[in-house]
């Protein structure tokens, strides 16, 4: 028989209780209860949701809360980059950061889509954050050499990752070496745009040592995966 969660308590009821063991309120008056609550508070603030009989923070609240540690951040460095050096210089790096967690956080807050049109719209907001900070800071278009390819292939693998995850029936340590392979493709795409940028050609270095020591594990894990999958025991695998 189907289990219901009391919402005062969260203790798990059979269908056909009218008593909650634990608290003894009948499951109608826990319901009627929990709508109350969830009404009042909602009509109070507007920032709070009652649940099984615990509160949370609503997805505005949330976002509110994120928003304003990051125009903190962005606030703290900017100005005492400023009163050193007279200018925005090495503080661009964060409060860009800052601007992209900022657009993916309301993207992800305000638009009800797909995760993957989510993202790609975090993208698009994200770049004309880069383009509007690169101009306010001496306009050396570093936007679209430097910040916003970097964000494009990130964007690109993750996109990818998700949805090898979406596609994959038997989820376990195979995710774990897809992340590895896609943390490693990121490294190269990164070292790639850096040493176009600042040594004015293509140079692949400290990219190819993660890439040499990711990928023999995560072919490891791969073939694990696939021994498990198969119903192979490991230790007669190892022991052949």
């Amino acid at each position: 028989m189907p289990s219901i969660i009391c919402t005062n308590c969260g203790v798990e009821l059979e269908e056909d209780m009218q008593y909650c063991p634990l608290c003894g309120e009948t499951t109608d008056s826990h319901a009627q209860t929990a709508k109350d609550k969830q009404s009042v508070l909602e009509k109070e603030s507007g920032l709070l949701s009652y649940k099984s009989g615990r509160i949370f923070l609503t997805k505005k609240a949330a976002w509110a809360m994120v928003s304003v540690i990051l125009l903190s951040i962005i606030l703290t460095t900017g100005i005492i980059n400023f009163s050193i050096n007279k200018e925005i210089s090495w503080s661009v790096l964060p409060i860009a950061a800052c601007l992209i967690a900022f657009s993916y956080v309301s993207v992800f807050t305000f638009m009800i889509k797909r995760t993957a049109v989510q993202i790609w719209a975090g993208f698009i907001s994200g770049s004309v954050l880069l383009f509007i900070l690169d101009k306010l800071t001496g306009g050396r278009a570093w936007a679209v050499t430097l910040g916003v390819p970097l964000l494009f292939f990130s964007n690109l693998i993750l996109s990818a990752m998700l949805n090898v995850i979406h596609r994959v029936k038997q989820k376990g340590i195979n995710l774990i070496a897809y992340g590895l392979i896609a943390a490693a493709l990121l490294c190269l795409f990164i070292e790639t745009i850096l040493s176009l940028n600042f040594e004015g050609g293509f140079r692949l270095m400290w990219s190819l040592i993660v890439a040499a020591c990711v990928l023999p594990v995560s072919a490891l894990l791969l073939f694990l995966h696939y021994k498990l999958k198969k119903g192979r025991d490991l230790i007669r695998t190892f022991h052949a």
